[in-house]
This record gives structure tokens, sequence and C-alpha cells, in this order.
């Protein structure tokens, strides 16, 4: 009796296992159907287009437009003439401006990139930038810059020591003061000046008469100068 009762579930078992095969065996054909086909696809056209990706890359590349550069552009100065230098990239027209007026035109190539000219300042602030025109009639903008056209010399205002003055002192004080952002030295070397542009600085002297030199420049180049006799007399 146990034997017969055995057979029939053997049976179920293994027509159960063979079912299960035929599905999952039935799905993965059907996904292979759906998106195996496009994996091939894909992976021919990403091996197709290897070969190609140089010349597709220089097709990107030559499809931009770089901005010139201007060089060393000063934020003042004292003369109305200002030598200007830069480069582009590619063929093309660099046209210059001063305050939003052009002044020249310069062409340039890949092979010579580089520019220069000297500009005309009309005006105390002046807003001066470079433009690129290619052979495509494509325009890029360098950076702009503002120059201040100064010629009136610094202010420079000597305290101590009085000029012609006889001191028992082998080291004194120099004293004065100019504008904050000037720079002053004393007998040629730079001094430390203060947050209001008062400056005091500390020179040994030698017997008999001193010439002390103090200068006061701007950033522009101008610059002031005053010279103060001192004797210096041993007691």
């Amino acid at each position: 009796m146990r034997r017969i009762q055995q057979r029939p579930l053997r049976r179920k078992k293994t027509d159960s296992q063979i079912v299960t095969y035929v599905v999952i065996l039935i799905l993965l054909i059907a996904f292979l159907m759906t998106f195996g086909l496009q994996l091939i696809l894909n992976a021919s056209r990403s091996i197709a287009g290897f070969g190609r990706s140089g010349d597709e890359v220089s097709q990107t590349t030559s499809e931009i437009i770089v901005a010139p550069v201007l060089y060393d552009v000063p934020d003042a100065t004292n003369s109305a003439r200002l030598a200007l230098s830069g480069s582009s990239s590619g063929d093309g027209v660099i046209t210059i401006y001063v305050n939003d007026e052009s002044v020249e035109d310069i062409a340039v190539s890949e092979t010579e990139p580089d520019f220069e000219t000297v500009v005309t300042l009309t005006d105390d602030s002046n807003v001066i930038y470079a433009q690129f025109k290619d052979t495509r009639n494509r325009v890029k903008d360098s950076d702009s810059y503002t120059v201040e056209l100064v010629k009136q010399k610094p202010t420079l205002e000597i305290t101590s020591p009085a000029d012609g003055s006889t001191t028992e002192d082998e080291e004194i004080t120099v004293a004065g003061s100019t504008a904050q952002s000037n720079q002053v030295k004393v007998n040629g070397q730079p001094i430390v000046m203060n947050a209001d542009g008062s400056f005091r600085h500390q020179i040994r002297l030698k017997e008999g008469e001193n010439i002390l030199t103090i200068v006061a420049s701007d950033e522009a180049g101008n610059s002031e100068l005053e010279e103060v006799r001192i004797t210096y007399e041993k007691p």
C-alpha cells in the first residue's frame, strides 16, 4: 500500500519541476528578445563610433570661440598714451575699445595670436577691453579694465625735522603725511605708513650737514620730492 502512494507523489514533484524550468526558459527567451537585441545594437554603435571619437572632439573644439586676453593693464597711469598687449585664439580681428568706442582693429591668426598697440586715454577714468571676431563673425570680449589717468602730483607734508635746523641728537625722527595709497621713501628706503597716511621714521645722522630726501609716489607713477637739510653737531 505504501509503494502505490509514493509513485504519484514523485510524478507530481517531477512534473512541477519541469513546468518551472519551462516557465523560466520562456521568460529568459522573452527577456533576450526584448532587451538583448537592443544591448547588441548599442554595443555595435559604441564600437563603430570609437574610431570617430577623435574627429568628433576636433569638431567640437573647432566650434569653441575663446575670449582674448589683455596683459598687465595698470590701475592708473600718468600718461595719456597707454601701451597694451595681449593674445587671441584663431583667425580674425581684435578690436580695442576705450570707453565703449572702438579705437583700433588688429588682424590676428592662429600662427600669430599675439597683438600690441598704443591707445589714447581721454577721460580721468577709462574702461578698456578687447573684442575678438572670428571669420564666422562670432565675437567674444575680454575682461574689462578701468584705468585712471592721474597727472596731479601727490601731496607731501614734512612736519619734522625743520629744514635748515641744527641738532645735537645723532638719531632723529622724520615725520610727515601724504595720501594713504601713496608710498614714501626716505633717502631711497621705503618706510611703513600708518592707516591715515602719516609716517614716522628714525634715521641716524652723520656729523655735519645731512640732506634728507623724502619722496611720495602714487600708483600712477607721479611723485613729489622734499629735501630737508639738517646739521648734526656733537655736544
